[in-house]
């Protein structure tokens, strides 16, 4: 191939009889002479739109609809078994096109409701053909863009950690936690880089609330989910003395990225 790089044209594979093969499909794309081999969803929250626009399009819904998309979002986080399929859909979505909504009836009845109610609240009619193009409003193209970040960032965390998000979320703490996130960031990390990606919708970039001070409004049951959630991130917070303790690598450092994401946009319906 030109352009130095190396790629083999065929290549003989053997199985045993019987044996189930399964095949992943990844989107392949050919510019100049360079080869770029993608997942079916980009990072959204590093692409060229603003922050904004990815993180608050729910932000602006009525109050019920918010509360509809926070419920659908709990139904979803109790199983994220078909997250990979959802985030695909959501890609294509993002694309303008119509999803292709044939993983919904492999999906156990309770999960495809959740994710059929989802698709109902962001316009996507399922009698259209897939890869249609999509006629949708501005704010709706902004809350599939919002959705299809929030359920990327989920997909890349443990399942574990979606549950306690889902705790989270009953216990009305989420503002709490991002905002614990935040002053872990800057203490811990010496970065604010996930704080400026924010805007003051949340209103974490100038809290006046320390980290003791945000512990403390914590109760014992609330204290500890939040510290199952830090510990899946390689910290350790001690209520006694609130204070915070680590071992992070870079790949715990970029999985961080998508906690603090989750987190926000959730907190952003949550009423």
């Amino acid at each position: 191939a030109e352009g130095g790089f190396n790629a083999s044209t065929e290549e003989s594979l053997t199985y045993h009889a019987g044996t189930t093969v399964a095949f992943r499909v990844l989107k392949l794309r050919i510019d100049g002479d360079s080869l770029d081999v993608y997942h079916k969803t980009r990072s959204l929250i590093e692409s060229t739109s603003s922050p904004k626009n990815q993180l608050t399009g729910l932000a602006q819904l009525s109050e019920g609809t918010r509360l509809i998309f926070l419920q659908t979002f709990l139904e979803i986080l109790s199983s994220c078994d078909d997250l990979p399929d959802l985030e695909l859909m959501l890609y294509q979505m993002h694309e303008g096109l119509q999803p292709d909504l044939q993983a919904l009836h492999q999906m156990e009845d309770k999960n495809r409701a959740s994710i059929e109610r989802l698709l109902d609240l962001l316009g996507i009619r399922k009698a259209d053909p897939s890869g249609q193009p999509l006629t949708l409003s501005p704010q709706q193209n902004g809350i599939i863009e919002t959705v299809a970040t929030l359920i990327q960032s989920l997909n890349v965390l443990h399942p574990d950690t979606a549950i306690q998000l889902a705790t989270s979320i009953e216990m009305k703490i989420l503002p709490i936690q991002l905002k614990l996130m935040a002053k872990i960031e800057e203490r811990c990390l010496k970065s604010k880089d996930f704080i400026n990606q924010l805007d003051p919708v949340a209103n974490v970039q100038e809290t006046e609330e320390s980290l003791e001070t945000l512990v403390l409004q914590l109760t014992d049951k609330e204290f500890e989910v939040t510290q199952e959630i830090l510990e899946d991130f390689g910290f350790l917070l001690k209520r006694e003395t609130a204070s915070i303790s680590y071992d992070i690598d870079s790949d715990l450092q970029n999985l961080f990225c998508h906690i603090f994401v989750a987190l926000y946009i959730l907190s952003t319906i949550a009423i």
